[in-house]
C-alpha cells in the first residue's frame, strides 16, 4: 500500500514542478513581449513572431 502513496506524492511533486516551470516561461516571454512594445514606440501594432 505504501508504493502507490509514494508514486502518487511523486506524481503530485512533478505536475506542480512542470506548472511551475510553464508559468516561468510564460512570464519570461511576456516580458520580452512587453519590452518590445514600450522600447519601439513605432512597433506596437505589430505582434513579433519569437
Amino acid at each position: 500500500m505504501g508504493e502507490w502513496v509514494i508514486g502518487a506524492v511523486i506524481n503530485l511533486f512533478g505536475s506542480i514542478a512542470i506548472n511551475f516551470g510553464t508559468n516561468l516561461l510564460k512570464l519570461g516571454h511576456d516580458e520580452v513581449l512587453s519590452n518590445l512594445y514600450f522600447d519601439v514606440p513605432h512597433y506596437r501594432n505589430i505582434c513579433p513572431v519569437l
